[in-house]
């Protein structure tokens, strides 16, 4: 990334997006909109960016509830798979690279550890259309950074997985609450 580079950060309100903006504003020009400022699944909405041409979009916008995503699986398939879309058409529009982080849940578990060369094999809904989207962008934008990640964990009250959630309430038990 070169100084001073403009970087479009999608979910910036959430906990890895907003993490992400915090860090790279210390150096770049970011703009990190989240979901109500600019929904990746509006076409119009995410090609309002062209004009300001990011260098790079780092694409951590999706709805990051599995059990959610069981139970809503056209709406996640249209955020995970269609925003990505969109996002996608963006960074071609643009000339942006392009940063997707991506889930461990794209596989089964069932070889340990996972290697570069584990295949895929989600067993949910989120993972199945979080693959989706990773094929999507490899297919497209081939250039394009994608890390499978082992999972967030920090980001005070954006934090929503266990250990997020457990280190609340075990610093609520401390502190007298």
């Amino acid at each position: 990334m070169m100084p001073s580079s403009k970087i479009l950060i999608t979910g910036g309100e959430g906990m890895f997006g907003s993490a992400c903006a915090k860090i790279f504003s210390k150096m770049h020009d970011v703009r990190a909109p989240g979901h109500r400022e600019c929904d990746v699944t509006d076409q119009d909405a995410i090609f309002s960016y062209a004009s300001w041409k990011p260098d790079v979009i780092i694409h951590t916008a999706a709805i990051v509830n599995a059990d959610y995503c069981e139970e809503h699986e056209e709406e996640a398939r249209r955020v995970q798979v269609g925003g990505t879309k969109n996002i996608v058409e963006l960074a071609k529009k643009t000339g942006a690279a392009l940063f997707y982080p991506q889930s461990f849940l794209i596989f089964d578990g069932e070889k340990n550890p996972i290697t570069e060369d584990t295949k895929p094999h989600p067993l949910s809904v989120y993972g199945k259309v979080k693959l989706e989207a990773e094929e999507l962008i490899r297919n497209e934008l081939p250039t394009s950074l994608i890390v499978r990640m082992g999972g967030f964990f920090g980001g005070e009250e954006k934090d929503k997985n266990f250990v997020g959630k457990f280190a609340r309430h075990l610093r609520t038990c401390l502190d007298g609450g």
